[in-house]
């Protein structure tokens, strides 16, 4: 690749990085207690809590030692859930197991990240919630647990060739724009952490809270399931 085509790509990567980035002097809302590591439960440690089978969707998946992209979390793992969980007990970060609104896709995992009478809007990748920056990992644009950046150097490293591809495609992924919502009484906004693979309140809506069977607890250590099967309660 001659000089001019190595300038082009590092320009269009700039472009691509800063339409996913957001104003630092715009007021913020911080998550300090959500971590964005889920929990390994032992097999000994279930008891009171319920077992979903084998979860067959890549919806979640936000937490992979950077470049091991074989490791996954709760894609075709057994996922613990507490079904002693209701409306008092929801905090923002939550990740909760719920019926999909209109939909035969049965139950999925998504995150809480806003609550009735709380206004949302989506801009360039950024969620903003009551005006607010939700500055926090689940609060923008990311893919197989990388924001923009993270994604394009692994694809640059894995296939050099078509890296200013890659570049374009994420850039119109990343660049994700909702225009602002007030969430209903009685219901929640829920996104899900792998904005590609996700299918969450961006496409249906504010979800109501009674479609909320229970909090994601973690999921069962040991090695993933070779099959895709997801049983539903």
């Amino acid at each position: 690749m001659n000089k001019f085509g190595t300038l082009l790509i590092i320009y269009v990567m700039l472009l691509a990085i800063s339409a996913c980035s957001f104003n630092r002097d715009e007021e913020v809302m911080m998550d300090w207690h959500t971590s964005p590591k889920p929990q390994a439960i032992m097999p000994g440690n279930i008891a009171g809590k319920t077992v979903v089978r084998q979860y067959a969707y890549n919806n979640m998946e936000n937490w992979r030692p950077y470049g091991n992209q074989k490791c996954r979390v709760f894609y075709r793992r057994d996922i613990v859930v507490d079904f002693d969980y209701g409306d008092k007990d929801m905090s923002r970060g939550d990740i909760v197991y719920h019926v999909v609104p209109g939909s035969v896709r049965g139950h999925r995992l998504s995150r809480i990240v806003a609550f009735g009478e709380e206004r949302v809007r989506i801009k360039e990748g950024q969620l903003y919630i009551n005006g607010k920056v939700l500055d926090t990992f689940y609060g923008r644009f990311q893919h197989k647990g990388m924001d923009l950046k993270q994604y394009i150097d692994l694809r640059k490293r894995i296939d050099r060739d078509k890296s200013e591809a890659h570049v374009m495609r994420m850039k119109k992924q990343c660049k994700v724009n909702m225009r602002e919502i007030i969430v209903p009484q009685g219901h929640v906004f829920v996104v899900d952490d792998d904005w590609v693979n996700a299918y969450d309140s961006k496409q249906f809506g504010a979800l109501p809270t009674e479609y909320i069977k229970g909090k994601v607890i973690g999921y069962v250590a040991g090695k993933e399931q070779k099959h895709k099967k997801n049983i539903p309660l």
